[in-house]
């Protein structure tokens, strides 16, 4: 993620000096299986500086969950670096910033798409919302590649603060990715 961040980065400076506009789409690898964290954040996470810990009475988190949640957090360091060299070179305001991902949470449910726990509340705790596997659908019923909304229905923001103005919103009709070229294209 860091080496992505920086060269996207590296490509925003280059538009700023010729102060040009540009598109950009960046994919990032995290977190997707293997999860592999790196050694300093996956200790940050299990001192609880970067990660909520386990709950009082739970067990220490397991090796792979210190890398699935090493990894959120490199993501999300990887996007904040984006974000702070929009603000620094002048883009962030007049910059539409889509951010999602393309399939729920990686873990086979056996045969009806139940990871344990029942249809309204989702297994685990708090802080592990799936015993079976990392990542949650939340109250969606399925997972990575089943066909229930659990494996496809995920989270997406779009942010423009010079257009989009006001509270946030939030929807739950669905969109596709290839969505996003034809919304780009009535925008310009």
């Amino acid at each position: 993620n860091d080496y992505l961040a920086t060269a996207l980065v590296a490509f925003i400076e280059t538009q700023a000096k010729a102060q040009q506009p540009f598109m950009a789409q960046i994919s990032f690898h995290n977190c997707h299986i293997p999860f592999i964290g790196t050694p300093p954040e996956r200790a940050r996470c299990n001192a609880t500086e970067s990660c909520n810990g386990p709950l009082p009475g739970a067990a220490g988190y397991s090796s792979a969950e210190l890398d699935f949640y090493a990894c959120m957090n490199e993501f999300d360091e990887g996007v904040g670096t984006i974000i702070a060299a929009l603000k620094r070179l002048g883009y962030y305001d007049n910059t539409m910033i889509w951010l999602t991902t393309d399939n729920g949470p990686e873990v086979n449910c056996g045969p009806e798409g139940r990871c344990g726990g029942t249809d309204t509340i989702p297994p685990g705790t708090l802080h592990r919302p799936a015993s079976r596997g990392p990542g949650s659908a939340g109250p969606l019923r399925g997972r990575k590649r089943d066909v229930w909304e659990g494996g496809h229905r995920v989270p997406g923001i779009i942010s423009w603060p010079a257009v989009a103005k006001g509270p946030a919103r939030e929807s739950w009709h669905p969109v596709v990715t290839m969505d996003f070229m034809a919304t780009v294209l009535d925008v310009l």
